[in-house]
């Protein structure tokens, strides 16, 4: 699992990716390594971690991704 830096660092690079296939293996990687199964929805589906110039704030989509906890019923 990663940390918040690691995370950080993976975003990054998974939002920079110069290729789709290199995206398509990030986002495997991450995947793997987040318990969150919809981290992908908080990048393409909201832009609350998106300031006015349209840089996305890293430090508190990877916090938003770590707090995900699975709910048992």
């Amino acid at each position: 699992m990663y940390d918040h830096d690691q995370l950080v660092e993976k975003l990054r690079q998974f939002l920079t990716a110069p290729t789709e296939a290199g995206q398509d293996r990030l986002a495997e990687e991450i995947s793997a390594n987040v318990i969150d199964p919809a981290w992908t929805d908080r990048i393409f589906y909201s832009d609350a971690h998106v300031d006015a110039e349209g840089r996305v704030n890293y430090d508190t989509l990877a916090a938003e991704i770590l707090s995900y906890r699975a709910i048992r019923l």
